[in-house]
């Protein structure tokens, strides 16, 4: 955003963005941010799936803020030079029970960068999920 003062975002707007940007938590969305996420996929007997990712996310601009999934800005100090927003390691276990039942667990962390110091997320936060889902 070249210009907090101009009520146009002049960023990136993803026209249809979701949660699938920011792992789970569904904090962060695609504006001003880059991310970088190693993991790993393990496919055990019985329809397991076990997955160990560390989405890392920075901003792409300094000049810019962060945003949520709707575009709105997320309240952080506005001197804030960090460029690291902070990183989400998460394990997921999925089981296929059958070819229409899958049952999913999740827990996750996020561990705040330099970039949420004096934000309400400064602190981190912790994600826990379980689902089931069933396909027809």
């Amino acid at each position: 955003d070249r210009d907090p003062e101009d009520p146009r975002l002049q960023s990136f707007n993803a026209l249809f963005p979701g949660n699938s940007y920011s792992g789970l938590v569904g904090l962060l969305g695609p504006t001003n941010l880059s991310d970088v996420t190693p993991a790993v996929q393990l496919v055990a007997p019985h329809r397991i799936v076990f997955v160990v990712e560390v989405p890392n996310y920075f901003r792409t601009s300094v000049r810019d803020g962060i945003y949520g999934i709707g575009l709105s800005p997320l309240p952080v100090p506005a001197t804030n030079p960090g460029r690291y927003v902070g990183g989400n390691p998460a394990f997921v276990a999925v089981w296929n029970a059958t070819v229409h039942l899958s049952l999913t667990g999740v827990i996750t962390r996020f561990i705040p960068g330099r970039f949420a110091d004096g934000s309400f997320i400064q602190h981190g936060f912790g994600f826990y999920s379980s689902s089931f889902t069933y396909r027809f």
